[in-house]
């Protein structure tokens, strides 16, 4: 941190963070207890993990990653507890957290994932909200980037070679396969967790060559996704109403 620093700055960062990582805890437990038809104790267990994997890897002050999870697990929950509305709210918030982090391309990777069938085929109606929601991210990110200046470099330089080479970037890299591997391990639903992962890999290839690998913060959209993909997120079904009849007798 800077020395220099008005305490003040770093003191409203942390209300923000605070603010939006209890919002990231609210969200995950709409999507893994509140509406989840699995065990308590599992989805509690997973709330757990996703709380720690948001909360770990903020090793640098900074007021956009506990945003941008946030809007990017409203994302999710939007994907998998659609209304009348959700697909339009779906794309305002898309194109919001396209403005807070790249990373909101993931969305895509977890709605094709998520609408999966047997058959690896889309419908036609999913498939034309995939490219419309496509089509949202490029649309603001090409938007933001008019906003900033093209002047402005898309990355700061070609880091393969030292992703490869360090051995902290090394370490950053083999831990998205070991923590992905570790949140699908015995789920039933590992087609949609490696669909997920397959689609993802135009993000995770971009990272390898632009960014830093041991900055964990860029794999933890990934393992959220995979949290939620690798469980039963279907709705729990409606206890039956029990209703009671007096008997004649009684009612006398």
């Amino acid at each position: 941190m800077d020395k220099e620093a008005d305490p003040n700055f770093y003191a409203a960062y942390f209300v923000q963070n605070a603010f939006f990582l209890i919002l990231c805890s609210s969200i995950l437990y709409m999507l893994l207890i509140q509406y989840n038809s699995g065990e308590l104790s599992s989805s509690l267990g997973a709330h757990t993990v996703g709380v720690l994997l948001i909360a770990l890897s903020q090793y640098v002050v900074c007021p956009y990653d506990n945003l941008f999870y946030s809007l990017f697990l409203l994302s999710v929950l939007l994907i998998v507890r659609p209304f009348r509305l959700s697909f339009v709210l779906l794309s305002l918030v898309l194109a919001l957290s396209t403005l807070a982090r790249e990373s909101s391309i993931l969305v895509l990777p977890f709605y094709y994932a998520f609408h999966l069938r047997q058959n690896t085929k889309l419908k036609k109606k999913e498939l034309y909200e995939l490219l419309f929601l496509g089509g949202t991210f490029v649309a603001t990110y090409a938007m933001l980037r008019a906003f900033i200046g093209l002047e402005t470099p898309f990355y700061k330089g070609v880091l393969l070679m030292l992703n490869f080479t360090d051995l902290w970037s090394i370490s950053g890299a083999l831990l998205l396969p070991v923590v992905s591997f570790l949140l699908c391990a015995g789920s039933q639903y590992r087609k949609r967790c490696i669909a997920f992962l397959l689609a993802s890999s135009p993000y995770v290839l971009a990272m390898l060559i632009v960014a830093r690998t041991w900055e964990i913060r860029l794999w933890v959209p990934i393992w959220l996704g995979l949290l939620i993909l690798s469980r039963d997120i279907s709705p729990r079904a409606p206890k039956p109403r029990v209703t009671v009849r007096r008997s004649a007798m009684e009612s006398a």
